[in-house]
């Protein structure tokens, strides 16, 4: 799909407004595949290329879909992290039961502090949580950061002592210390109530 197209979503339509447009948009069609098989089947088989032109438009709305997401997400990071020392962090998103997941990698554990103490891991946590306020997500559940080598940090942590895993503290501590605990949104949400993400 052209850059511009995608450019046109991310500026002009809202993330909860583009989420209501896919999903209806998404509906209508697979709807539309159903009744036109149906048909292929009962009346005429030339209605089965109508519905496979439909299977191949969703999926390219698909591709659109998730390639404005990746640009979002990509303008959130690159304003957060503008004026960052170290090196701009990565940024992953998968799926876990169907809700998006963000794990956001520092190239060192210092990179990771500073930007705690920064405020600017938080700024960027904060734009995630805004542009998934629609729907389910929970940005306590769908936000992680770590670092490069957090792995031997951790295997340490709990060889020392099993119990009282220090890795895990050190972390909350400074998710706790940094994180505000709630953030109300005052933007009206589609059904008029504001979001709150914990």
């Amino acid at each position: 799909m052209s850059d511009e197209l995608i450019t046109l979503f991310c500026k002009e339509m809202k993330p909860d407004q583009e989420a209501k447009l896919f999903k209806l948009g998404f509906l209508f069609v697979y709807e539309a595949i159903i009744i036109l098989g149906a048909l292929a089947f009962l009346i005429d088989s030339r209605f089965g290329f109508w519905a496979g032109g439909l299977v191949v438009a969703s999926l390219i709305v698909r591709g659109v879909k998730s390639k404005v997401e990746k640009r979002r997400v990509h303008e959130a990071l690159v304003s957060a992290f503008d004026t960052f020392r170290g090196a701009r962090p990565e940024v992953k998103r998968s799926d876990i039961y169907g809700h998006p997941f963000f794990s956001i990698q520092f190239a060192s554990k210092e990179d990771m502090i500073d930007a705690f103490e920064s405020g600017q891991l938080s700024e960027f946590r904060t734009s995630i949580a805004r542009l998934y306020s629609y729907g389910v997500f929970r940005i306590s559940r769908g936000f992680d950061e770590t670092y490069v080598g957090w792995e031997a940090d951790y295997t340490a942590a709990i060889s020392s002592d099993p119990e009282n895993n220090a890795w895990e503290k050190e972390m909350q501590r400074l998710r706790d210390l940094h994180y505000p605990s709630c953030i109300k949104e005052a933007e009206q949400g589609g059904d008029g109530d504001a979001e709150e993400f914990v």
